[in-house]
């Protein structure tokens, strides 16, 4: 009985603590791990402290105002389409009142259904001014149209200017 080696197992693996080859070899694996938990969590904060729209870029802050302004005009809502809309065209002698503007849009989304914005194309952003296509139709008519829109940064909020 004595032939047997001390410090094995039944099943014949180790039992004891890790040798020291071991050891040496859990600490790059052990450095990795901390580095990616690191790593997952600066991210993680990050996109906790930092509110989605700091987030966005240019381009997409645009596109949002772009849409913005023909969501106004589809859900007829004037307090909404004067918000997205620039302050020059605003005092615009030119500019719709509320009547005009519920008209217009009524009449068109009833007969030709609700806009629908297929792509914003071309959007370059030069500053505090940007210009981007924007195509789109009714919802009752097959025919894409291609629209330039002109928008300005006004107090950090992208406005639809013509």
């Amino acid at each position: 009985m004595a032939s047997r080696n001390a410090g094995t197992s039944g099943e014949g693996g180790k039992s004891g603590p890790p040798s020291d080859d071991e050891r040496r070899t859990m600490w790059p694996f052990l450095i990795a791990v901390v580095i990616v938990v690191l790593t997952l969590g600066t991210i993680a904060v990050t996109y906790v402290v930092r509110p989605a729209d700091e987030r966005l870029t240019e381009e997409a802050k645009v596109a949002r105002s772009i849409n913005d302004h023909y969501t106004a005009k589809n859900a007829v809502n004037y307090a909404n389409f004067r918000a997205a809309t620039c302050t020059a065209d605003l005092s615009s002698v030119d500019f719709p009142t509320e009547d005009e503007f519920t008209i217009e849009n009524s009449d068109a989304r009833d007969a030709d259904g609700a806009i629908e914005i297929d792509d914003i194309s071309e959007t370059v952003v030069n500053g505090n001014r940007a210009t981007a296509n924007v195509h789109w139709s009714r919802k009752e008519r097959a025919e894409t149209q291609i629209t330039g829109v002109v928008l300005v940064n006004e107090e950090g909020d992208w406005k639809v200017c013509s």
